[in-house]
């Protein structure tokens, strides 16, 4: 299993780009909003990944943030969605939005996008809808938590977990890192505070 690749950024495509990690180039399927996030050719930088096997090949799917890699995986396990459709959805809005659309059962908003019909949109609110429920920000409003800092709440969370980290146990100690906060603080420092706590 290939969990990252951080190298140079050797090209820049609509839906893939060329990592060049010590002389070798990894071409990662991304989504249109990633390959804008990413910087310019010739920057180092850093994807989390996922490898999908297919009979005649291998493919690596990048991602910015663990949450998006999840949401990514849970959406290829639904029927009918496979990993470029998936990211073509994932490119038509954003990963919040789309959670919301299936959270809500939007079934317009889901079959307007590219890639989803109705029978489609359907599946995913029957296969999806409870998993996303428990993990909306409004658990950690509910577990004390300004609505603010849910999100980054939820990405460190997600990290820990892709780690090996039992769910509850991981949720308890990323609210103790974000309540005792006296600032802001980012997804990457949330990680790092709360696995001095595990």
């Amino acid at each position: 299993m290939i969990s990252f690749v951080r190298g140079v950024l050797a090209e820049k495509h609509p839906t893939s780009v060329i990592i060049d990690v010590q002389g070798i180039g990894y071409e990662v399927f991304v989504t249109v909003p990633t390959v804008e996030r990413l910087g310019d050719i010739g920057q180092t930088v850093s994807l989390l990944t996922h490898l999908h096997h297919r009979e005649d090949a291998m493919q690596l799917y990048g991602f910015l943030t663990a949450a998006e890699r999840m949401f990514f995986q849970q959406l290829i396990a639904a029927p009918g969605i496979g990993p470029k459709k998936a990211l073509i959805i994932l490119s038509a809005a954003t990963m919040n939005d789309l959670k919301q659309y299936i959270v809500e059962e939007n079934l317009t908003a889901l079959a307007s996008l590219p890639g989803i019909g109705k029978k489609t949109a359907q599946r995913l609110v029957v296969d999806l809808k409870e998993k996303l429920a428990s993990q909306s920000t409004e658990t950690w409003h509910e577990a004390g938590l300004p609505k603010t800092a849910g999100s980054i709440a939820e990405e460190s969370l997600m990290a820990l977990v892709s780690l090996g980290y039992p769910r509850n146990i991981a949720m308890k100690a990323v609210q103790t890192i974000v309540k005792q906060a006296t600032e802001p603080l980012s997804v990457e420092e949330v990680i790092k505070q709360s696995l001095k706590e595990l």
